[in-house]
Protein backbone atom coordinates (compact mmCIF):
# COMPACT_ATOMS: atom_id res chain seq x y z
CA UNK A 1 0.00 0.00 0.00
CA UNK A 2 1.24 3.64 -0.61
CA UNK A 3 0.23 7.51 -0.90
CA UNK A 4 -0.92 8.76 -3.82
CA UNK A 5 -1.50 12.41 -4.07
CA UNK A 6 -4.52 13.97 -5.19
CA UNK A 7 -4.41 16.86 -5.04
CA UNK A 8 -7.57 20.08 -6.13
CA UNK A 9 -9.31 16.49 -7.78
CA UNK A 10 -9.56 14.88 -4.30
CA UNK A 11 -10.27 17.51 -2.55
CA UNK A 12 -13.48 18.02 -4.29
CA UNK A 13 -14.13 14.24 -3.84
CA UNK A 14 -13.24 14.94 -0.11
CA UNK A 15 -15.67 17.94 -0.15
CA UNK A 16 -18.54 16.51 -1.92
CA UNK A 17 -18.41 13.51 0.26
CA UNK A 18 -18.12 15.36 4.09
CA UNK A 19 -21.20 16.90 2.58
CA UNK A 20 -23.10 14.16 1.18
CA UNK A 21 -24.66 12.81 4.48
CA UNK A 22 -26.01 16.09 5.86
CA UNK A 23 -23.74 16.34 8.97
CA UNK A 24 -22.87 19.38 11.02
CA UNK A 25 -19.25 18.24 11.83
CA UNK A 26 -18.95 17.05 7.87
CA UNK A 27 -20.13 20.88 6.76
CA UNK A 28 -17.70 22.28 9.49
CA UNK A 29 -14.83 20.39 7.92
CA UNK A 30 -15.03 21.11 4.66
CA UNK A 31 -15.72 24.44 4.97
CA UNK A 32 -13.44 25.29 7.49
CA UNK A 33 -10.80 22.76 6.45
CA UNK A 34 -10.67 21.20 2.98
CA UNK A 35 -11.25 25.15 1.95
CA UNK A 36 -7.63 25.69 3.13
CA UNK A 37 -4.61 24.60 1.73
CA UNK A 38 -3.22 21.12 2.44
CA UNK A 39 -2.27 17.62 1.27
CA UNK A 40 -4.75 15.57 -0.08
CA UNK A 41 -4.13 11.94 -0.75
CA UNK A 42 -5.70 8.42 -1.24
CA UNK A 43 -4.05 5.20 0.87
CA UNK A 44 -4.07 2.54 -2.77
CA UNK A 45 -2.15 -0.69 -3.29
CA UNK A 46 1.05 -1.06 -4.57
CA UNK A 47 1.17 -0.77 -8.91
CA UNK A 48 -2.17 1.55 -8.82
CA UNK A 49 -1.80 4.02 -11.62
CA UNK A 50 -2.49 7.29 -11.74
CA UNK A 51 -5.71 6.39 -13.75
CA UNK A 52 -7.35 3.96 -11.59
CA UNK A 53 -6.50 6.25 -8.41
CA UNK A 54 -8.68 9.09 -9.35
CA UNK A 55 -11.65 6.45 -9.73
CA UNK A 56 -12.35 7.02 -6.05
CA UNK A 57 -15.99 6.09 -6.34
CA UNK A 58 -15.17 2.35 -8.12
CA UNK A 59 -14.24 -0.79 -5.59
CA UNK A 60 -12.64 -4.00 -6.75
CA UNK A 61 -9.02 -3.55 -4.43
CA UNK A 62 -10.67 -6.14 -1.89
CA UNK A 63 -10.76 -7.17 1.67
CA UNK A 64 -7.02 -7.58 1.71
CA UNK A 65 -6.40 -4.30 0.70
CA UNK A 66 -9.28 -2.89 2.77
CA UNK A 67 -7.27 -4.48 5.86
CA UNK A 68 -4.02 -2.59 5.34
CA UNK A 69 -5.59 0.50 4.48
CA UNK A 70 -7.89 0.47 7.73
CA UNK A 71 -4.35 -0.62 9.59
CA UNK A 72 -2.22 1.70 7.81
CA UNK A 73 -4.99 4.69 9.06
CA UNK A 74 -5.21 3.63 11.96
CA UNK A 75 -1.22 3.97 12.78
CA UNK A 76 -1.45 7.25 11.57
CA UNK A 77 -4.11 8.15 13.85
CA UNK A 78 -2.52 7.18 16.81
CA UNK A 79 1.12 9.09 15.91
CA UNK A 80 -1.25 12.12 15.63
CA UNK A 81 -2.27 11.07 19.31
CA UNK A 82 0.60 10.65 20.45
CA UNK A 83 2.86 13.28 18.84
CA UNK A 84 -0.09 16.57 19.53
CA UNK A 85 -1.53 15.64 23.03
CA UNK A 86 -4.96 16.16 23.40
CA UNK A 87 -5.92 14.61 19.80
CA UNK A 88 -9.04 12.70 19.43
CA UNK A 89 -10.83 10.90 16.79
CA UNK A 90 -14.36 11.52 15.38
CA UNK A 91 -16.51 9.16 13.18
CA UNK A 92 -20.03 10.43 11.78
CA UNK A 93 -22.04 7.30 12.52
CA UNK A 94 -24.58 7.51 9.91
CA UNK A 95 -28.13 8.39 9.92
CA UNK A 96 -29.72 7.29 12.80
CA UNK A 97 -30.86 8.19 15.49
CA UNK A 98 -29.36 8.29 19.52
CA UNK A 99 -32.57 6.18 20.48
CA UNK A 100 -32.08 3.46 17.58
CA UNK A 101 -28.19 3.51 17.99
CA UNK A 102 -27.20 2.20 21.71
CA UNK A 103 -25.59 -1.08 20.93
CA UNK A 104 -22.22 0.02 19.85
CA UNK A 105 -20.24 -3.33 21.96
CA UNK A 106 -19.00 -0.34 23.92
CA UNK A 107 -17.56 2.26 21.70
CA UNK A 108 -17.78 6.11 23.26
CA UNK A 109 -20.54 7.94 20.86
CA UNK A 110 -22.29 11.31 21.40
CA UNK A 111 -25.42 13.31 19.83
CA UNK A 112 -26.31 16.36 18.08
CA UNK A 113 -29.52 16.63 17.32
CA UNK A 114 -30.22 13.81 15.42
CA UNK A 115 -26.68 13.19 13.87
CA UNK A 116 -24.54 10.12 15.72
CA UNK A 117 -20.88 10.16 16.28
CA UNK A 118 -18.16 7.90 17.56
CA UNK A 119 -15.21 8.67 19.46
CA UNK A 120 -12.05 7.99 21.45
CA UNK A 121 -9.17 9.76 22.48
CA UNK A 122 -7.47 6.78 23.43
CA UNK A 123 -3.98 6.04 21.00
CA UNK A 124 -5.26 2.32 20.34
CA UNK A 125 -5.16 0.90 17.35
CA UNK A 126 -7.84 -1.88 17.50
CA UNK A 127 -10.26 0.65 19.10
CA UNK A 128 -9.39 3.37 16.41
CA UNK A 129 -9.96 0.53 13.99
CA UNK A 130 -13.01 -0.55 15.37
CA UNK A 131 -14.48 2.88 15.20
CA UNK A 132 -13.71 3.18 11.99
CA UNK A 133 -15.09 0.16 10.57
CA UNK A 134 -18.47 0.42 12.79
CA UNK A 135 -18.54 4.24 10.82
CA UNK A 136 -17.75 2.86 7.65
CA UNK A 137 -20.53 -0.06 7.37
CA UNK A 138 -22.72 2.68 6.28
CA UNK A 139 -22.67 4.06 3.09
CA UNK A 140 -20.01 6.64 3.49
CA UNK A 141 -17.94 7.28 6.31
CA UNK A 142 -16.07 10.44 6.99
CA UNK A 143 -13.60 11.30 10.43
CA UNK A 144 -11.94 13.46 11.39
CA UNK A 145 -8.84 13.73 13.89
CA UNK A 146 -8.36 16.86 16.23
CA UNK A 147 -6.91 19.02 18.58
CA UNK A 148 -8.39 19.53 22.07
CA UNK A 149 -10.76 16.87 22.26
CA UNK A 150 -9.91 15.92 25.52
CA UNK A 151 -10.68 19.03 26.61
CA UNK A 152 -14.10 19.17 25.30
CA UNK A 153 -15.25 16.21 27.65
CA UNK A 154 -17.54 14.67 24.71
CA UNK A 155 -19.90 12.30 26.32
CA UNK A 156 -19.31 8.29 26.17
CA UNK A 157 -23.43 7.25 26.50
CA UNK A 158 -25.05 8.43 23.41
CA UNK A 159 -25.62 11.98 25.27
CA UNK A 160 -26.11 15.64 23.66
CA UNK A 161 -23.75 18.08 22.53
CA UNK A 162 -23.96 21.99 21.36
CA UNK A 163 -23.16 22.31 17.68
CA UNK A 164 -20.62 25.06 19.44
CA UNK A 165 -18.26 21.56 20.35
CA UNK A 166 -18.32 20.28 16.82
CA UNK A 167 -17.26 23.64 16.03
CA UNK A 168 -14.68 23.35 18.07
CA UNK A 169 -13.79 20.24 16.36
CA UNK A 170 -13.53 21.11 13.32
CA UNK A 171 -11.19 23.82 14.11
CA UNK A 172 -8.60 21.80 15.70
CA UNK A 173 -8.65 19.52 12.67
CA UNK A 174 -5.53 17.63 12.03
CA UNK A 175 -6.45 15.08 9.58
CA UNK A 176 -9.84 14.60 7.62
CA UNK A 177 -10.58 10.54 6.71
CA UNK A 178 -13.31 9.91 4.21
CA UNK A 179 -13.81 6.24 3.13
CA UNK A 180 -13.23 5.58 -0.90
CA UNK A 181 -13.22 2.97 -3.25
CA UNK A 182 -16.85 1.60 -2.26
CA UNK A 183 -14.87 1.76 1.10
CA UNK A 184 -12.39 -0.46 0.10
CA UNK A 185 -9.44 2.16 1.48
CA UNK A 186 -9.55 6.32 2.54
CA UNK A 187 -8.83 9.71 0.71
CA UNK A 188 -7.38 11.89 3.65
CA UNK A 189 -6.53 15.49 3.84
CA UNK A 190 -4.22 17.11 6.30
CA UNK A 191 -4.66 20.56 6.46
CA UNK A 192 -1.06 22.76 6.24
CA UNK A 193 -1.62 24.36 9.73
CA UNK A 194 -2.14 20.85 11.50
Amino acid sequence: MFEIELGEWGEKYLRDHLLAPGFTLGRLVADRTVATSGRCYAIVPDGTSWERAQELSAGGYGSIHQAEALELVSHKVVQLMETHGEVGLIAEEGAMTPEDNLAHGGLPRFACGHEVYLHTTAPDRSIIAEILSWADAVWTMNAVVARSVERLDLPKDGSSVQAAQLSQIAAGCLLVIASAYDGESYVLFEPESG
